[in-house]
């Protein structure tokens, strides 16, 4: 399972998209950076994932993106919790 959270520019929100294959999220995450780089013909930024999430988002109002694969994300969240009951 992999992940992309959109941060908007606006102070809104982020928004997460979650999609079953690698293959997938990538094309995912390079439409998401190519409307950032102005390459995306259209205004709007229409995608939706594969739970059937869409996100709806101008192009000029997109900050950033990270993609992350969900095991990834289980070993840092431990990684991070280990840490933290080490510090207490």
């Amino acid at each position: 399972m992999f992940q992309i959270v959109v941060v908007p520019s606006d102070n809104k929100a982020n928004a997460a998209l979650f999609f079953k294959r690698k293959e997938t999220a990538d094309v995912a995450h390079k439409q998401i950076h190519d409307a950032q780089k102005g390459t995306l013909p259209a205004q709007v930024l229409n995608i939706t994932d594969d739970f059937g999430c869409t996100l709806t988002i101008d192009k000029e109002k997109i900050c950033c993106a990270m993609m992350m694969e969900s095991e990834k994300q289980k070993e840092l969240a431990m990684m991070m919790g280990g840490a933290n009951v080490q510090a207490q």
